[in-house]
């Protein structure tokens, strides 16, 4: 569907792992008595303040030593004073929270039994959602992603081999692949859920290279399985996992709300005519509207044209192109927030060129909403 709205005138791998890691630490005591549901904080949609506080030098490093690791002085955060404050008041006492070493030893739990789908007494089904993003230098983008599935088995083989596992279990890793310019991405997406959760009872899925539309449901929502992911989302989609999501990186909502704050508060707005494209995958329309749009207009700022165009249920959106960029020409816009994917940005920039467009002639503000 392509909807327009027209007035006239994007080490992440590592961190997923250790977020994984520790919570698998918190929830899995070993007795089935003592399992616990993890927990995790949704997305908040608030953001008050996009203006960051001075960072000061706190003078040199103090020599607190680190618990489980006397040898290293305590550590002296670069980015200053709050970090550093920090630092000094964390109990570094688990296994994966040493400052010399990816992990200590940890003890395993006793009189273990399986207690869920995916948790046995000797195992934790985890499985890895990935993203063909080498596939992307087929429309125009070298995307130098390496070789993923070794990176993420190399975090679990350590994980096993070396700090003993989670409380003497170990995690069982398989992966399943989904291509984004498939002709039918959704579908792979979904085929990969199924497999994650129907065939294998997956715990935790987790993901680095972006994963967003329904597939993300079909885990958190409709199989509750933990999704753990560099990506953000929407807060809708945080709200419907009911706490399952848990993204690395902040909201499509708080990005583009940044955004327009930050743009507003240098005044890349002042005097200009403000167009926005985002797409229908879904989230996104409700993300774009109260996350941006309606921040713009509270801001005292009209958006000339906001338009949205059809996916098709894909990850290239570009149903209703052509019409919308006509309406960003004919209403002369000049600063335009696209808020569309890496498959579908590059097609809209040269439609705008096809029609007319020429170079200086619009600003991009571009968030981490959709890189």
């Amino acid at each position: 569907m392509f909807h327009s709205s027209t007035e006239p005138r994007t080490g992440q791998r590592k961190l997923a792992i250790v977020a994984l890691v520790a919570m698998l630490l918190a929830a899995c005591s070993g007795e089935k008595d003592k399992a616990a549901e993890p927990t995790a904080a949704p997305i908040d949609s608030t953001i008050a303040d996009t203006t960051s506080p001075a960072v000061t030098d706190t003078g040199p490093a103090t020599t607190d030593t680190v618990p489980g690791s006397e040898a290293l002085p305590g550590y002296d955060d670069p980015r200053g004073k709050i970090f550093t404050d920090f630092q000094k008041s964390y109990k570094r006492s688990g296994p994966f929270e040493a400052l010399d070493s990816f992990c200590t030893q940890n003890d395993p739990a006793t009189d273990r039994v399986a207690t869920d789908p995916g948790i046995t007494a000797d195992s934790i089904v985890i499985h890895h959602m990935r993203q063909k993003l080498e596939v992307l230098k087929d429309i125009g983008f070298g995307v130098d992603v390496g070789d993923v599935e070794s990176m993420f088995q190399a975090f679990v083989d350590e994980i096993n081999d070396n700090c003993g596992g989670i409380r003497g279990r170990t995690l069982d890793l398989a992966t399943s692949v989904f291509n984004p310019i498939a002709p039918d991405p959704a579908a792979e997406a979904n085929a990969a859920c199924v497999q994650a959760t129907e065939d294998r009872q997956a715990v935790v899925a987790l993901n680095s290279s972006g994963f967003q539309g329904p597939g993300v449901l079909c885990l958190t929502e409709e199989h509750k399985t933990i999704l753990i992911t560099t990506q953000g989302l929407s807060t809708e989609y945080a709200d419907r996992s009911e706490g399952r999501l848990i993204t690395l990186d902040a909201g499509l909502n708080e990005s583009l709300t940044a955004l327009a704050k930050a743009a507003n508060q240098r005044g890349l707005f002042d005097g200009k005519i403000i167009g926005v494209v985002g797409a229908d995958t879904g989230g996104q329309p409700e993300a774009v509207q109260t996350g941006l749009i309606d921040i713009l207009e509270g801001l005292g700022l009209k958006v000339a044209v906001h338009d949205t165009l059809g996916c098709n249920g894909g990850t290239s959106c570009a149903e209703g192109l052509q019409e919308s960029v006509s309406n960003m020409l004919a209403a002369g816009v000049n600063v335009l927030i696209p808020v569309l994917s890496v498959t579908s940005a590059p097609g809209y920039i040269s439609e705008m060129v096809t029609q007319g467009f020429k170079p200086g002639d619009v600003q991009f503000l571009v968030s981490n909403a959709n890189s």
